[in-house]
């Protein structure tokens, strides 16, 4: 993000001053400490809120290309993905996966999943949502494709692990409900990708997520999302709407800023899935082993496995 972009979308009145900014990273940083289990939220805030200066540190070890990594063999049509996606931070893999969407609404969607009457997502217009296991093999065409796996290792020079199991959304924006905080437009950091699948048709009429196209190319000065000029981030870059025809599956660099586009009384479905190169520790309950998750672990390229090695005990 040029300077002079990144003033306008991060403007001066917005930060706060020096010593309310370190106030605040001290009182954030006690406070994790006395959580139980307080290590995450510990990593948290020493990622996310401490002074640049150590930010720009665990960037450089978490995120810089490794100078000894050997990229993966693409075939043309991937190239030109890997290609788009460093330039515009996000990209529509060309293929259409509308069997599989079928198969996760059928499976993770049905009746039997949908949130209690008195789920506070329910709140937010969530009819549905949960995660769904590595070990269902279906998934695989999506996870653990060669190509697409590639693609994102070639795109970070290093490995890349998954940092979550992947989860199935299905909302609708009644009036009475309250937009999620994604719905302003942020950064979730130390460029985690993610894949979106659409489990059915959206239109920009529909809720939808926007990014905004270019915005990933340096890391953000701040993640707190406070500190942006919502109104700055569409004059200043083109939005992408994440809509299409069921299937289709988007490749996206959260650096770049993003938001979800809520629009009353629609629905959106979709399954996805979150990876770092090892900035946040997998968070899902862990498998027994790899031939937990594939039938022939040892068929499976090395890269690939690699995507669960967080999350194998």
């Amino acid at each position: 993000m040029e300077h002079t972009v990144s003033t306008r979308i991060y403007p001066a009145e917005r930060r706060p001053a020096f010593w309310k900014q370190h106030l605040r990273f001290w009182r954030s940083l006690v406070s994790a400490v006395k959580q139980p289990g307080g290590r995450h939220g510990v990593r948290s805030v020493l990622l996310l809120s401490s002074p640049a200066f150590v930010r720009q540190f665990a960037w450089r070890h978490y995120v810089s290309p490794r100078p000894d990594y050997q990229p993966v063999p693409l075939s043309r049509e991937a190239g030109r993905e890997l290609e788009r996606l460093r330039q515009d931070g996000i990209v529509a893999v060309g293929r259409d996966f509308g069997g599989l969407a079928d198969y996760v609404r059928e499976r993770y969607l049905a009746s039997d999943f949908e949130l209690p009457a008195d789920s506070p997502l329910r709140a937010n217009g969530l009819q549905v949502s949960h995660s769904v296991s590595f070990a269902d093999r279906r998934l695989h065409e999506v996870l653990f494709d060669p190509e697409i796996c590639g693609m994102v290792c070639n795109y970070y020079g290093r490995q890349a692990y998954y940092r979550d199991n992947p989860t199935v959304h299905k909302e609708y924006a009644a009036p009475s409900a309250k937009p999620l905080v994604s719905g302003v437009f942020h950064s979730d950091s130390y460029r985690q990708l993610s894949f979106m699948l659409l489990l059915s048709d959206l239109t920009e009429n529909d809720t939808h997520m926007e990014f905004a196209r270019g915005s990933h190319r340096d890391q953000q000065p701040s993640y707190d999302r406070t500190r942006i000029d919502q109104q700055a981030v569409p004059r200043e870059f083109e939005i992408v709407h994440l809509i299409g025809k069921k299937g289709t599956l988007f490749v996206f660099d959260t650096e770049g800023l993003h938001r979800g586009a809520y629009h009353q009384e629609t629905r959106r479905e979709i399954f996805h899935v979150n990876m770092t190169t090892g900035t946040w520790p997998f968070t899902n309950e862990k498998y027994q082993s790899l031939a937990t998750i594939f039938p022939e672990p040892q068929a499976v390229a090395g890269y690939v496995r690699n995507f669960v090695a967080g999350a194998i005990k």
